[in-house]
């Protein structure tokens, strides 16, 4: 694996390329919040990838689906949001060889300016694919390659640890209310072996959620994604989470 400067460096050249050539512009602008629900499934991977990102490289194995993200409008910032086709499926991951440092970041989003540290466990404990959902059977067929970034998700810990911040989020479950409290995940736009990252794709802070409020009823939905589709149960369970895109700048 090169070093952390070479892989930098090649990773801000991808990027370039991308902004270049326009092989991975973005339909929508800017991306979106995302509103993300435990899942039951007997939807399982067993396939092995290169994950590239900001932080390192690692080979890793695809195994479990465990949420599913929606577009969110939080707090009737993004009217319309609920109904953009965009969604994410987060899938856990095992880490077979590579090695990704401890990091140390400044995130700024709609919260404020925080310092996030990446932790004991420093290698990507998922990642976010985008997915096409329906509520009807079968499955839309999965977004085209380059239509949005994948991410690596990252446990963090924040300094200092509590958000409390109450939030309306609304998407096609419904408009449910949440205080925020711990920021739990970093999320990178990566590259899957070969794809690349969405130029305009930031980085995505997942954040718990506590709920205030009545709790919608469970659904089945249908997703597909470069892995596969499959039936899906969203659980509507009184923790959620909620990502929220967000500018980084990597500590000394």
């Amino acid at each position: 694996m090169p070093g952390r400067s070479s892989f930098r460096a090649g990773l801000v050249a991808s990027f370039v390329a991308a902004a270049c050539c326009g092989a991975v512009a973005r339909a929508v602008e800017p991306l979106a919040h995302f509103q993300c629900y435990r899942t039951e499934s007997d939807a399982r991977v067993d396939r092995t990838v290169t994950l590239t990102d900001q932080f390192g490289q690692i080979e890793a194995r695809i195994e479990e689906l465990y949420r599913i993200c929606n577009p969110t409008d939080m707090n009737n910032q993004a009217p319309g949001a609920a109904a953009l086709p965009e969604h994410l499926t987060e899938y856990t991951i095992r880490k077979l060889s590579g090695h990704v440092p401890l990091q140390r970041v400044s995130v700024t989003n709609q919260f404020g300016t925080f310092v996030l540290e990446t932790g004991h466990n420093p290698p990507p404990r998922s990642i976010l694919v985008p997915s096409a959902v329906s509520a009807t059977s079968p499955a839309p067929p999965p977004p085209t390659p380059g239509a949005g970034s994948h991410f690596t998700c990252y446990h963090v810990h924040r300094q200092p640890g509590l958000v409390n911040e109450p939030v309306e989020l609304e998407d096609e479950i419904g408009t449910q209310s949440f205080n925020t409290r711990l920021a739990d995940e970093l999320c990178l736009p990566a590259k899957v072996d070969d794809e690349d990252v969405v130029d305009t794709d930031a980085p995505l802070v997942c954040y718990v959620l506590v709920r205030r409020g009545e709790r919608p009823v469970s659904r089945t939905v249908h997703a597909a994604d470069l892995f596969g589709s499959s039936a899906v149960q969203l659980l509507t369970a009184f923790r959620q989470v909620v990502c929220v895109p967000s500018t980084m700048v990597v500590l000394p």
